[in-house]
């Protein structure tokens, strides 16, 4: 691992020692108000620590020691968001908008402008901004009948994120994303299944398969019990911790 490289590919150049710090104004600017308002809420629950991480994607205050094993069980995933984290926001405003009697198209274009606040509020994590577009992609393909096949709206996607960032290419978050989104596509006419827990199997290892390649080259290790692992928590996360704290908050 080399961290200089790292630090220049968030294109961090310089790193400096602060000796002392002193306010001198405060941000006015609305969304900044908006996101420490968040983030200070959060920080008062006695679980502050999870819910950052599954609501706004910050595992700063995770102990990091839990991370370790969590990476060594190959869920560590979990702690980031992702594009599912991504549905189930979107889905919730989706039904709150519908009940409003909100059209479908104004929806839409409601979500995706919530889309762009939380990529904001995530700090623009490149697995967030992936999810983000493609969804949004997505949506835009539906509402104007453009009947673009989905492998087509991805790569669109890829595209435009490495035209705006190449450097996107070397965050590890971002090949994880990529990488399983694509295998999950190519395979998404095998993961039709009725029973869930069946579809679930399927996920788990193409996932498993697709990230193989980027856990070796960075990790030196593979942990092939990670698909029985992701069987068991990625339901729990998804259908109860997620939206459980999404009520919370």
């Amino acid at each position: 691992f080399n961290y200089k490289k790292y630090l220049y590919y968030q294109k961090i150049y310089y790193l400096l020692e602060i000796d002392k710090i002193e306010i001198i104004s405060n941000k006015s600017n609305i969304f900044y108000r908006v996101k420490n308002v968040i983030n200070g809420y959060l920080l008062k629950f006695k679980n502050y620590d999870y819910l950052l991480a599954f609501i706004i994607g910050n595992d700063d205050y995770l102990n990091s020691k839990m991370v370790s094993n969590y990476q060594v069980l190959g869920t560590s995933h979990l702690f980031a968001i992702s594009g599912s984290n991504i549905i189930l926001f979107a889905q919730c405003l989706i039904f709150i908008f519908k009940k409003l009697k909100i059209t479908e198209n104004k929806r839409y274009y409601l979500v995706m402008l919530f889309l762009i606040f939380f990529c904001f509020l995530t700090n623009f994590s490149a697995s967030v901004i992936r999810a983000s577009l493609f969804f949004s992609l997505l949506s835009l393909n539906k509402i104007f009948y453009t009947n673009i096949k989905t492998i087509n709206i991805y790569l669109l996607t890829l595209t435009i994120l490495i035209f705006i960032n190449p450097n996107i290419l070397y965050d590890l978050g971002a090949q994880y994303s990529f990488v399983t989104s694509l295998g999950l596509i190519l395979f998404s006419d095998k993961l039709n299944n009725k029973n869930y827990f069946v579809s679930l199997i399927k996920i788990s290892f193409i996932a498993f398969l697709f990230s193989l390649p980027i856990s070796a080259i960075n990790f030196y290790e593979l942990n092939f019990l990670s698909i029985v692992n992701n069987l068991i928590l990625v339901p729990l996360i998804s259908l109860v911790v997620s939206p459980a704290s999404l009520i919370v908050m």
